[in-house]
């Protein structure tokens, strides 16, 4: 069902949508919707790299996936943890970056999140190079001297 929701009646449980139709729930997701932060990364306009925003643009996700055994997904948000959730669960093999040191950067600080956030990701930092045609260039940063090596994922590294 495609509609916009005008008024939640958390009482009743229901949703008015603009056409004056009535969905009744048992819970209730609120999914807000964003702008995509499109990273200024040499190759961002690739044909294999995407954002999506609606549900449209998700199904053509969906369908360019079919075959794939590794995706990256830049953005740790909610919608990026989604995604690259999804995306697991059909067996792709799946990156999640971020540019800040923890999932959800915009919702929840450091310090709620970096013991949990410890016990289930690995703590590697990276930076996007480059996208290159089919693959991707992250640099990682090595040390306290913050060294990057560059490196196509599965491939051997490089100098950033």
């Amino acid at each position: 069902m495609r509609g916009v929701a005008e008024n939640v009646n958390f009482k009743s449980k229901e949703v008015t949508l603009k056409d004056g139709n009535v969905i009744k729930y048992d819970k209730l997701i609120i999914a807000i919707g964003v702008i995509p932060f499109i990273p200024n990364i040499p190759g961002i306009n690739l044909k294999n790299v995407t954002t999506f925003k609606t549900e449209d643009e998700l199904l053509r996700i969906k369908d360019a996936t079919k075959n794939l055994q590794k995706a990256v997904v830049i953005g740790a948000g909610a919608i990026g943890i989604e995604l690259a959730q999804a995306l697991n669960a059909v067996g792709i093999k799946t990156y999640l970056i971020d540019m800040m040191d923890h999932i959800l950067p915009q919702l929840v600080d450091n310090d709620m999140i970096e013991e949990g956030q410890r016990l289930i990701i690995e703590n590697e930092r990276f930076t996007i190079c480059e996208l290159v045609g089919q693959g991707l260039f992250i640099g990682k940063a090595m040390g306290k001297e913050s060294q990057k090596n560059k490196r196509r994922m599965g491939e051997n590294s490089d100098n950033c």
